[in-house]
C-alpha cells in the first residue's frame, strides 16, 4: 500500500490453521478479483458524504449570498442532481457486487467520479462561502482536505484511470 508505506508484515512464531486463511498463494488472484469491486466501492461512502455536507453548506450560505453566488460555475441543485445519479449507480452495483457479478470498470468509474464530485463539491463550497470558507476551523476547508484524501488514497484518481484505461485498452483489442 504505497501511501500508508506498508509494505510488509512480518509474523514470528504465528501458527495459523487452515481454516484461518482466506486465500492460499493459488486462490489469491481469483480472491482478490471476488471482493475487489465490493471493497472499491467501500470506498464511495466517505465521498457521498463530504459531497452531501458540501452542498447543504452552499444551500445555507445561499440563504444569504445567493445574488453573488449564481455566478459561480457548480451550483448547490447542479451538485445534488448528479450527486442522486452517483448513489443510484453506486447503490446498483453494490447490489451486483454483493452477488457477484459488478462489472470492474463500471466500479473503477463509480470510484473516480465520486473523487472527481467530491473535489468539485469541496471547491464550490470554498467558492460559495467566500473568506469564511477559506479559514482553518470552517467546516468547508476541513471538507476540501477530506475530498483531497478520498482523491489520492488506494486507489487515487491516477490508478483508477490507469487501471480504467487498462481494462478499456483490453475491451477493446477483445472486440
Amino acid at each position: 500500500m504505497e501511501g500508508t508505506q506498508t509494505l510488509t508484515v512480518r509474523f514470528d512464531k504465528v501458527v495459523i490453521s487452515n481454516d484461518d486463511v482466506i486465500a492460499h498463494p493459488t486462490q489469491f488472484k481469483a480472491y482478490i478479483q471476488r471482493i475487489k469491486p465490493g471493497f472499491v466501492l467501500g470506498q464511495t461512502g466517505m465521498g457521498l458524504g463530504i459531497i452531501e455536507a458540501s452542498i447543504a453548506s452552499m444551500r445555507a450560505t445561499n440563504k444569504t449570498h445567493s445574488h453573488v453566488n449564481v455566478f459561480l460555475d457548480d451550483q448547490a441543485d447542479d451538485l445534488d442532481a448528479e450527486l442522486e445519479n452517483l448513489k443510484q449507480t453506486i447503490s446498483d452495483l453494490a447490489a451486483k457486487a454483493q452477488r457477484g457479478d459488478a462489472p470492474l470498470l463500471d466500479v473503477l468509474k463509480a470510484r473516480l467520479a465520486t473523487s472527481e464530485l467530491a473535489l468539485r463539491a469541496t471547491q464550490s463550497e470554498v467558492l460559495h462561502t467566500g473568506a469564511k470558507g477559506y479559514l482553518m476551523n470552517h467546516g468547508a476547508q476541513r471538507r476540501q482536505r477530506e475530498a483531497v484524501f478520498v482523491a489520492i488514497v488506494t486507489p487515487a484518481l491516477k490508478h483508477l484511470r490507469k487501471e480504467i484505461n487498462d481494462l478499456e485498452q483490453l475491451q477493446a483489442k477483445a472486440a
